[in-house]
C-alpha cells in the first residue's frame, strides 16, 4: 500500500446553479473502499477552489473517483465525476497534477486534481512539491506545515516497516 495526499481542487462548471439560487458545491472522494468529503463552499459558483487535503492509502491498481455535488436541502445533485487510476499518479514520480473533463446530459465542466504520493523512493521530493507554482501554494502556511509533518510522520513509519523486515 502507498500513501497518497490529494488535494487541493479547483473546478470549472459550465452550469449556472439551481433555479433559485447558486451552486453550493462539494467534493466526494473515494479509493479502495474509503469515501471522504470536502466541505461545502456556500455559494461557491461556478469555479470553487476546495483547499481540504486528504490522506488515502491504495495500491496501484486502485482509482480515485471524484464526484462533484450542488449541496441542496432535499437532495444533493449529482453535477459530474472523473476518475483517475492511481499508477498515473505514481508515474508522476511522487507528484501529480492534471485537469480532467467531465461531461453529463445536463452539465459539463473540469476538474483539477493534484496529488502527491509518498515511499521511500519519492519521499524527498515532498518539500519541493509544497514549494512549486502548484495548487498547493494557494495553501495556508499552517495547512502546508502540517502536510509537511504527516509526511515525515509516514515517512517515519515507512523506514521502521522496512528495518523491521
Amino acid at each position: 500500500m502507498i500513501d497518497f495526499y490529494i488535494g487541493p481542487f479547483a473546478a470549472k462548471i459550465d452550469q449556472a446553479g439551481d433555479f433559485f439560487n447558486k451552486l453550493d458545491p462539494f467534493l466526494q472522494l473515494s479509493v479502495a473502499g474509503a469515501s471522504k468529503r470536502t466541505k461545502t463552499l456556500d455559494s461557491g459558483g461556478q469555479t470553487p477552489v476546495w483547499t481540504d487535503v486528504f490522506h488515502f492509502r491504495g495500491s496501484s491498481d486502485d482509482v480515485l473517483r471524484a464526484k462533484i455535488f450542488d449541496e441542496d436541502i432535499l437532495l444533493d445533485d449529482c453535477i459530474g465525476e472523473v476518475e483517475v487510476p492511481l499508477r498515473k499518479v505514481i508515474a508522476s514520480k511522487g507528484k501529480f497534477i492534471e485537469t480532467l473533463y467531465f461531461s453529463n446530459r445536463n452539465n459539463s465542466g473540469s476538474l483539477t486534481i493534484q496529488a502527491l504520493f509518498l515511499d521511500h523512493k519519492h519521499h524527498s521530493e515532498k518539500e519541493k512539491f509544497y514549494k512549486s507554482k502548484t495548487l498547493f501554494s494557494n495553501l495556508p502556511q499552517s495547512k502546508k506545515d502540517e502536510l509537511l509533518r504527516q509526511s515525515s510522520r509516514v515517512k517515519m513509519n515507512s523506514e521502521k516497516k522496512v528495518k523491521t523486515k
